[in-house]
């Protein structure tokens, strides 16, 4: 299992640990800077749909 892999396993077992495990792989060198990139950004955009679904919530 390459990283790449095991990264999109643990988003979908552990989501609250995905920025973590990202951090930690980029700074072994197992990601490059452009797979970074795209990781952080998806971890953005993930939180950004959970405010957005809470916000949604709080004022109904």
């Amino acid at each position: 299992m390459n990283t790449q892999e095991l990264l999109i396993r643990l988003q979908s077992l552990f989501p609250e640990s995905i920025e973590v495990a990202v951090e930690y792989a980029y700074q072994r060198g197992d990601l490059s800077d452009s797979e970074y990139r795209t990781w952080t950004t998806r971890i953005i955009e993930t939180e950004r749909q959970k405010t957005i679904k809470l916000s949604a919530q709080i004022a109904a």
